[in-house]
């Protein structure tokens, strides 16, 4: 079972507790809203699950901890199953959960992901 987070929802309060998954992928959405200018940092928790993070392309970032089997990575733009149904939707005039790209830059920003994890990658998708 996969769990969406999004800032576009949940607002600055996505940063005040931590997200937590024991079974199942996590999809924690941080591009499609603007976030404050400053130093954030989010706590993500997972048992067994991957976890994939979109991110604005000019918020910095770093990553503490991580799973314990399985590694992360970071890619420029969508991945290319996400980049072709993003493209369907915008064709049949669907909304999309996640933005092509963000072009909202309110300042210098940072994220600091403090990674709790078991079992399952961690992809950071910068957009």
């Amino acid at each position: 079972m996969s769990q969406f987070h999004s800032i576009s929802h949940a607002g600055m309060a996505i940063f005040e507790r931590p997200i937590e998954s024991m079974f199942g992928s996590l999809e924690i959405d941080l591009a499609s809203a603007p976030i404050a200018p400053g130093v954030h940092e989010l706590h993500i928790e997972t048992t067994i699950g991957s976890v994939e993070i979109y991110l604005p392309k000019h918020v910095a970032f770093t990553v503490d901890g991580g799973p314990l089997i399985g590694g992360h990575d970071v890619y420029d733009g969508l991945p290319f199953f996400k980049s072709l149904e993003h493209k369907l939707r915008a064709t049949f005039g669907m909304a999309n959960r996640i933005p092509a790209e963000s072009a909202y830059s309110p300042g210098p920003t940072s994220i600091r992901f403090v990674i709790d994890g078991g079992v399952g990658g961690i992809d950071i998708y910068r957009i």
